[in-house]
């Protein structure tokens, strides 16, 4: 094989290899570009996915991004809700949603009529550094995650369920009461034993004065 026949291999054997490492640039691109500064692997959810949180519905709820977001809400779309904490019969209890303005990387929800018991379901919406609209609550589930739900067991539902699982005791009140009662006739029978000695005894006094 003569050297003019091996550059036109060599020079396609270059394309080849640049054409691959163009596509593998892309491809970490694309990638990047959908993580959309994606929540933080740990901590993601103040209270946590999953948990049960006990006495009221937390007043304030936290969502922490690994990196700075835009905005909260969706810039080119005012009317999307920044932030929906649904119950289960589907009331929404946000209050407000805004970006922490001490930390850009984190979204504050604070809620309202907090009493109510049961499952929660927590959506979100935020403007990312790239300028896209992210949110918890599409279908891609892999890519911005799955919404946040938790379970509130308020101390009414607890003390109901404690009292069905466990005997009534007797109330403090009452044992007190009882132990007073108790205590009063034992003074009473003794008062009543000291008084019968001494009459017994003044008795037993005019005798021997009267012979």
């Amino acid at each position: 094989m003569s050297i003019l026949n091996a550059r036109p291999r060599l020079s396609r054997a270059r394309i080849a290899a640049i054409a691959l490492g163009t596509a593998a640039l892309l491809a970490l691109g694309a990638t990047a570009a959908l993580a959309h500064d994606p929540v933080t692997v740990t901590n993601a959810y103040v209270p946590a996915n999953g948990s049960v949180v006990e006495g009221a519905l937390p007043v304030t709820i936290l969502v922490n991004f690994q990196d700075t977001f835009r905005q909260a809400g969706n810039a080119v779309d005012p009317s999307v809700p920044v932030a929906r904490v649904v119950d289960a019969t589907g009331v929404d209890h946000v209050a407000t949603a805004v970006q922490n303005p001490n930390n850009a990387k984190q979204l504050v929800i604070t809620t309202k009529d907090r009493t109510t018991p049961g499952k929660y379901t927590v959506t979100w919406t935020i403007t990312a550094s790239d300028g896209h609209a992210v949110s918890n609550a599409g279908s891609d589930v892999s890519e911005e995650g799955a919404p946040l739900v938790f379970t509130v067991r308020t101390s009414g539902s607890a003390a109901a369920k404690a009292s069905a699982g466990t005997p009534a005791s007797t109330s403090p009140s009452n044992t007190a009461l009882a132990t007073t009662i108790g205590v009063a006739i034992v003074v009473l029978i003794a008062a009543g034993a000291v008084l019968f000695w001494f009459r017994r005894r003044r008795d037993n006094m005019s005798q021997e004065s009267d012979s």
